[in-house]
C-alpha cells in the first residue's frame, strides 16, 4: 500500500469512519496500513475468498464504500463483491489498462462508481491534518535516499513486484 492507500486510511480514520478494511499483498505495508487506522488487513493472496472474508468482518453485511487507491485491475474488479446494497466505489488508483466488468452488477446492487482525481479539494484538509500532527507523515516515509540514488533506490524499487516501500523522501544533497 502506497503514499495514496495510506493517506485514504488516515483521512478515513479522521473522518470518523467506523470499521476499515484493507486489502495488501506486502507484510510491512499491511503493518502499516493498521499503524495507521485500518481495523483489519487482508491478504487477498493468502485467503481463498476475498468477499467470504469481508463478509465474515462485517456480520454479512459487505461495506459501504470501497476505495481503490491501487492501478492494479484486480482491485477494482473484486470491489463490487464485497459492497452492501447501494454501496460505492470510489476509484483513486490510476488504472490505465481496460478492465473487464460485468455491468449488470452495478444494475443489480444498485451501486454507484465515483471517480476522483487528487489534487482538486484536499489542500487545505492535508494542511490541516499537517497541522494538527493528524497525518503521521514520519510513519509514512520508509526510507530515504540521495537524489543520485533515485534510479535505482528509488524508481526500480517501487516498481519491483515485491516492493515494501511506501514512500521515499528524495534528498536534494
Amino acid at each position: 500500500m502506497g503514499g495514496i492507500g495510506l493517506g485514504a486510511i488516515t483521512f478515513l480514520k479522521h473522518a470518523g469512519a467506523g470499521l476499515i478494511i484493507a486489502t495488501e499483498i506486502i507484510e510491512k505495508r499491511a503493518e502499516l496500513a493498521k499503524k495507521l487506522g485500518a481495523d483489519h488487513v487482508i491478504n487477498p493472496q493468502k485467503v481463498s475468498d476475498l468477499k467470504a472474508e469481508v463478509l465474515k468482518l462485517t456480520n454479512g453485511k459487505g461495506v459501504n464504500q470501497v476505495f481503490v487507491c491501487t492501478p492494479a485491475p484486480q482491485a477494482f474488479q473484486s470491489a463490487t463483491s464485497v459492497l452492501k446494497y447501494r454501496g460505492q466505489i470510489v476509484l483513486i488508483g490510476l488504472i490505465t489498462r481496460e478492465v473487464p466488468i460485468t455491468p449488470v452488477s452495478f444494475n443489480m446492487g444498485e451501486l454507484n462508481l465515483q471517480g476522483s482525481l487528487i489534487y482538486t479539494d484536499e489542500y487545505p484538509i492535508v494542511i490541516d491534518l499537517l497541522k494538527t500532527g493528524t497525518l503521521p507523515v514520519k510513519e509514512m516515509i520508509t526510507s530515504k535516499i540521495k537524489l543520485s540514488d533515485i534510479v535505482e533506490k528509488g524508481f526500480e524499487k517501487l516498481i519491483a513486484p515485491d516492493c515494501d516501500e511506501a514512500k521515499i523522501l528524495v534528498s536534494l544533497e
